[in-house]
């Protein structure tokens, strides 16, 4: 408790000594799942079925951002809604039988990176954690038998990023890793399945700045 008051008194002394300005942001960026594969139990032994991670279609973000600034060093905070589409192949045997078919999964976060950063001429580095707020899913999973969805309040990771301020333009690019695995959100008949990898983002955003 002690350490996070700490850090509060010490933003709001930064942001209260700082040059404050703020902005919109929209951008897109991709999610890199790998290639992984969960095999699921069914309810009749001979039948079979595995689930794969084919790719992620572009995502879509749009929000706003704050900047404190003080010499060269920044803090930008942002709350940004998120768009993402996942893509899945089935691969079901049955009675000797395989048959593939794709589903997909479209998830809809509020992000909140809290972005730490240097600013050289038009030049910025910056990194900082991250939070993702699940607000809505549809998913063309929830028919299969014995699934469900379980989802934790909020997920965490961080970002790495490389960013050109042109007056009132800027344009960032980042990378994002995740601290849990993709898919630990998926039960069939009360088990939790995890894909083996860490879901990694792409982003690229543009903001104006007011």
């Amino acid at each position: 408790m002690k350490i996070q008051l700490s850090c509060l008194l010490m933003f709001i002394c930064i942001a209260l000594s700082a040059q404050t300005s703020g902005g919109v942001l929209f951008g897109v960026n991709t999610t890199d799942l790998g290639t992984s594969q969960i095999k699921v139990p069914t309810s009749q032994i001979k039948d079979s079925l595995k689930i794969s991670l084919v790719d992620a279609d572009y995502g879509f973000h749009l929000g706003g951002f704050l900047r404190f600034r003080r010499n060269s060093f920044y803090i930008q905070p942002e709350v940004l809604l998120n768009s993402t589409k996942i893509n899945y192949k089935l691969s079901s045997t049955k009675s000797f039988t395989t048959l593939d078919t794709l589903r997909s999964e479209r998830f809809f976060n509020i992000d909140i990176p809290l972005m730490v950063g240097v600013k050289f001429s038009i030049i910025r580095l910056s990194a900082g954690p991250v939070m993702h707020v699940l607000l809505n899913n549809s998913s063309e999973l929830k028919d299969l038998e014995g699934f469900e969805s379980k989802y934790k309040g909020a997920n965490y990771g961080y970002q790495l990023g490389l960013g050109f301020d042109f007056s009132k333009i800027c344009i960032d690019l980042r990378h994002e890793g995740n601290f849990t695995k993709y898919g630990e959100h998926v039960t069939f008949f009360g088990e939790t399945f995890k894909f083996s990898n860490k879901a990694s983002r792409l982003i690229a955003t543009i903001g104006y700045k007011f």
